[in-house]
């Protein structure tokens, strides 16, 4: 009996040491504000970044909070296109649409509900570009993201995204055919 009871209490001791060293792994929106990175990202840690870029403009309900657990303070977001399709509001071409990551984490707080496709990506040093293909009715809208990461760090720092913005416009009846 004694060696049953010393046999149970060794494997409890093993299960619970392994999920307590695995708790919080797996977590997609882990907060980067404290990490650092050495030297280029990897293509596992460009893939992550990637599907968190991706997320942000996904079906995101939490109040900001991967938003602000994943962008520097001075995280800036340019967008042409995204500039000229908003109704009464025009911004310099070379000026931020988003200025801060409080600007952008206003926005993200409650976006529509978005499904996106990447159609392919790649990554360098201290960045990520994505295309995509957003599934809106008829025809979809498609773009591309240049997304800059603040070196030593996984936090996204500024961002280029563009995107077919006359397709988007005349399918809302904005813009004619």
């Amino acid at each position: 009996m004694r060696n049953f009871t010393f046999l149970v209490s060794a494997f409890l001791a093993v299960v619970v040491t392994v999920f307590a060293s695995n708790a919080g792994k797996g977590d997609d929106h882990e907060d980067n504000r404290h990490k650092h990175r050495d030297g280029c990202l990897t293509t596992h840690e460009a893939e992550k970044l990637k599907d968190l870029w991706v997320s942000l403009f996904e079906k995101i309900y939490d109040g900001g909070a991967v938003a602000r657990n994943s962008l520097t303070d001075d995280f800036k977001l340019y967008t042409e296109s995204t500039s000229t399709a908003t109704p009464n509001r025009t911004v310099p071409i070379d000026a931020p649409y988003y200025d801060s990551k409080e600007a952008f984490v206003k926005f993200t707080s409650s976006p529509p509900s978005l499904e996106y496709d990447v159609i392919a990506w790649d990554h360098g040093c201290h960045t990520f570009t994505v295309r995509w293909r957003l599934h809106f009715q008829p025809t979809g809208i498609a773009g591309i993201d240049l997304v800059f990461v603040k070196k030593g760090s996984y936090l996204l720092e500024k961002a280029y995204s563009e995107w077919n913005n006359a397709l988007y416009l005349a399918e809302i009846g904005q813009l004619c055919k």
